[in-house]
């Protein structure tokens, strides 16, 4: 199997998979493999980097091979939410200084508040107007470059359930790569490494000057957007207090907590009512700069370039889901 990796189009979740297909770690289930494992080049997969063009030709040839893409507009939406919303020291000092200078004319060390209107023109100016970005927000088919060799399989991150046990089942992998319960594996997997990813980001988030109680808060918000915890349930800590003795164990569990306790059709919901409220704040122009720079993807891979634009229920237009940090 010969597999192009994709950021945020489920890369990371993939060469986990990899990973126990080439027979690393005595498990079957790939959320039992740490996050920063995936990237182990020690593994159960190895890497093309260093082939030339000529070898990585060849292989295709003779290797069935697959890759993952994703909506434009959603993909866009998940890189703000992982990289500029919650905290993420790197980002926050790199590229959100770069976007609060061009989009605010002003200069400041580290960046915790960069709205997706202005992470979406930064983007979209540097996709139209630089040969290389950073690999989060370049297009799908740069990546991959499937006008140049033949995919197998093109997944699609929206039915990343589907298409994997289909690819699974292709490659007779089926019963070497198990999942207990594919979306709440997946769920407790993303709670288990936001809970560990903002404790990693504690010194940093004060290098900041952002309070720890709103690192936490955005990390909460962030799940909610993502549909793993309902937006009906409030933040559990009432006070600075409160959040200046919390461990990460004790944020794990209250994460765990939450996503139990959230209703199933709240699930469902809540992560499209996101993206509406994130894509209902651009203007008409930069939703044409979105379809500008990303008119090969849409193309290609036959996503709609007009965006979502409305929900039901309507209750779900009330809540604001990207508060910067809790009301204490």
């Amino acid at each position: 199997m010969l597999f192009c990796a994709i950021e945020k189009t489920g890369s990371t979740f993939w060469k986990r998979i990899l990973h126990i297909a080439g027979g690393w770690r005595n498990v079957s289930n790939p959320t039992h493999i740490g996050l920063g494992e995936a990237y182990t080049e020690k593994g159960g997969y190895r890497s093309m980097k260093g082939k030339n063009w000529t070898n990585i030709v060849e292989i295709f040839s003779k290797t069935r091979s697959v890759i993952f893409v994703r909506d434009p507009y959603t993909r866009l939406f998940s890189g703000w939410l992982d990289k500029f919303y919650s905290p993420n020291i790197y980002f926050w000092k790199s590229a959100g200084k770069q976007i609060v200078k061009r989009e605010r004319k002003t200069d400041v060390k580290c960046v915790y508040d960069v709205t997706f209107a202005e992470f979406v023109n930064h983007t979209v100016h540097n996709v139209l107007s630089k040969p290389c970005i950073d690999g989060h927000f370049q297009s799908n088919y740069l990546h991959c470059l499937p006008c140049n060799v033949s995919f197998d399989y093109i997944g699609k991150y929206e039915t990343i359930k589907e298409d994997t046990m289909h690819i699974l089942d292709a490659f007779k992998l089926s019963e070497k790569i198990k999942f207990d319960d594919f979306e709440k594996d997946s769920a407790l997997d993303a709670i288990k490494d936001a809970a560990g990813w903002v404790f990693s980001q504690k010194k940093g988030v004060a290098e900041c000057e952002v309070s720890f109680g709103c690192a936490l808060f955005k990390v909460w918000s962030r799940l909610q957007s993502r549909g793993i915890i309902s937006f009906k349930i409030k933040f559990p800590f009432k006070s600075d207090e409160d959040v200046r003795n919390v461990t990460r164990k004790q944020f794990e569990s209250a994460l765990k907590n939450a996503y139990d306790g959230s209703d199933s059709e709240d699930l469902q919901n809540s992560r499209q009512a996101a993206l509406v409220q994130a894509l209902s704040s651009l203007p008409k122009s930069s939703v044409n700069l979105i379809q500008q720079a990303f008119d090969l993807d849409f193309e290609i891979f036959g996503y709609d370039r007009v965006p979502i634009v409305s929900i039901n229920p309507t209750n779900f237009q009330t809540f604001s889901y990207f508060q910067n940090c809790p009301p204490f």
